[in-house]
């Protein structure tokens, strides 16, 4: 009798625990692109390729996210002009039914009805026409097989093709999940990181389809995307595109992860199996808290799946300071301060730099301010074993929109650490070997420039006001000098 008590007991609180989740699943995707393939060869097979990973996921998963670019590919922006009108694709207004049986050449519809016949959601990233104008953009397609989300992006790089979203309030829609009830996502895009999440969108689970170039050390999908989702209190799920050697001769693209708010995640940096011009992917699945978390500190912790082979990155180079002392403070500016303090067995952190700076500079193809503290290796190749590392700082979080904590290891992988939101503070409590770890804030130019304003009216009023002060005085000594005079 008390067994049978014990097991309805674990029953009730696995099925408690479920209902208040539900089943994700990333797709870690290589495209269809082999050097010879039309346009409308390279979207064809990528979309019977979506199909068949959708299919084979129908009884694994609530919603399947796949990448940007994942349909088209990325395309050389002086040939990106040509293959538009043959990559694109028409998309209805949101609530219109998408999945009709007898236009299946279409290749949004094929995604639909693949959607509504395996009853899951699918989050694709197409090219959208509309008139003469494309819009690169992501669309929710529901297990009815209507649309549920129509989300162009808006943080577009300079010289894009693309018109720019106006309508912030359209990258937001609730899944009406059948087990698990109503979810409302936010719908982002790589480089929206180093913006603030709209007020009106943000809920506690953000999908994000990217196409981040990584470059070492700021730019680099896997500590950035976890940064943003500890620092925000989110869920995050991100679909990263994947091809070796595009355009390069560096390994620029690949990175995909769920990430929770609780500081733990789960990572791949590409699909399993050999390089080949052949369309590969694979999905990380996992049941996702419908209740995003915002206590601090938490534990950052990462799970690789696969594996990362030696990768040939660019490396970005930041100035950095002079001192390589163990422990030392910095000031930013008059007031932001980042104090540095590491472990290990030499006297100095040797070729490491530590980086304390307030500039103005390049992130994900975003120019925007930024405040630094953080050591980095002064190479790609010339990584280091720390037994510990804090960083801190004073940064007024008012100043700004994101505060990322970041931090990689070799070959750009994860590493785990403690971060305390509410204390500017990250420390590495065991020896790892350290790319870059630091804390990264993106500055909210207006609140600064609003704080200038007002410390500069500030001081031209207390000016004023002893200037006016000066000045009775003066008329009051020259008024009894007067009245000396006549006395005398």
């Amino acid at each position: 009798m008390y067994w049978n008590i014990k097991v309805c007991i674990i029953l009730i609180t696995i099925y408690s625990v479920r209902a208040q989740s539900y089943s994700a699943g990333v797709v870690v995707y290589r495209p269809f692109f082999p050097p010879d393939s039309t346009s409308d060869e390279i979207v064809r097979e990528n979309t019977n390729s979506y199909v068949d990973l959708i299919i084979k996921n129908k009884n694994k998963v609530d919603i399947l996210v796949f990448p940007e670019f994942g349909l088209t590919n990325i395309r050389p922006k002086d040939k990106l002009k040509e293959f538009l009108s043959a990559i694109s694709s028409k998309v209805g207004n949101v609530s219109s039914e998408i999945c009709i049986k007898h236009n299946l050449q279409e290749n949004i519809v094929k995604l639909a009805c693949a959607a509504k016949d395996n009853g899951i959601y699918v989050i694709a990233n197409l090219v959208e026409m509309e008139g003469e104008k494309y819009y690169l953009t992501t669309v929710g397609l529901g297990p009815d097989g209507f649309l549920s989300l129509k989300c162009r992006k808006s943080h577009l790089v300079n010289g894009s093709n693309f018109e720019n979203n106006t309508d912030e309030k359209s990258c937001t829609f609730t899944a009406k999940f059948k087990k698990h009830g109503d979810v409302p996502f936010t719908v982002l895009f790589g480089n929206d990181v180093v913006h603030p999440i709209p007020a009106a969108i943000k809920t506690e689970n953000v999908i994000m389809t990217s196409s981040i170039k990584n470059v070492l050390p700021l730019n680099v999908g896997f500590s950035i995307y976890q940064g943003f989702a500890i620092s925000n209190g989110i869920n995050l799920l991100v679909s990263g595109y994947y091809e070796k050697n595009i355009n390069s001769e560096y390994d620029n693209y690949g990175g995909s992860g769920i990430y929770y708010a609780n500081g733990t995640s789960t990572v791949a940096f590409k699909p399993d199996g050999p390089e080949s011009d052949a369309a590969s992917g694979m999905v990380l699945q996992a049941d996702i808290p419908i209740k995003g978390s915002s206590v601090f500190p938490v534990r950052v912790q990462s799970r690789l799946v696969g594996e990362i082979t030696k990768l040939n990155l660019q490396y970005m180079n930041i100035s950095a300071l002079n001192d390589t002392s163990k422990s030392l403070k910095k000031c930013i500016d008059s007031k932001n301060c980042c104090e540095f303090k590491a472990e290990l067995t030499n006297d100095t952190i040797g070729l490491y730099k530590w980086i304390a700076m307030a500039n103005k500079t390049f992130i994900l193809d975003q120019e925007v301010d930024i405040f630094l503290c953080a050591l980095v290796a002064p190479s790609a190749n010339a990584l280091k074993s720390f037994k510990n590392i804090t960083i801190s700082s004073n940064v007024d979080r008012s100043q700004t929109f994101q505060s990322l904590p970041l931090a990689l290891g070799p070959n750009i992988s994860p590493i785990d650490f403690i971060y305390n939101n509410n204390t500017n503070e990250m420390i590495l409590s065991k020896e790892e070997t350290v790319a870059i770890f630091g804390l990264l804030y993106v500055v909210n130019t207006a609140a600064t420039d609003a704080g200038s304003s007002v410390a500069l009216i500030v001081i031209i009023t207390l000016l004023c006001i002893t200037l006016v002060v000066l000045l009775v005085g003066f008329l009051i000594w020259r008024k009894r000098q007067r009245k000396n005079r006549r006395a005398l």
